[in-house]
């Protein structure tokens, strides 16, 4: 098993919340991991990331947040106002988007 180090600690996912409107609070977050996601006791930490929308959950292997996301990636709708919207759930890749834009 290789461990991978992020800045969110070791063989971390993330929930992305950019697609629902409210973001759910702490508890709310903390209820989704552990009735929906169903992690129990394996997250070490979980460090909600409110300008990039999302909660970084770090396990304690590779295997663990490697499961986790293929189990979960894009089941669970988040309801809000009785409108479902889903919500991201993946390997955090660590990868940067960039944007080249060419002036004229």
């Amino acid at each position: 098993m290789s461990d991978r180090n992020s800045r969110y600690g070791r063989s971390p996912f993330r929930i992305h919340y950019t697609k629902v409107p409210v973001r759910p609070f702490q508890e709310e977050t903390l209820d989704f991991l552990c009735d929906v996601v169903e992690i129990g006791g394996m997250a070490s930490v979980a460090q909600l990331n409110a300008s990039a929308s999302c909660v970084f959950i770090t396990m304690e292997t590779e295997d663990e947040a490697l499961s986790i996301g293929a189990a979960h990636a894009g089941k669970h709708p988040l309801t809000q106002d009785g409108k479902k919207y889903p919500v991201d759930i993946a390997l955090d890749d660590e990868s940067t988007e960039v944007f080249v834009v060419q002036q004229k």
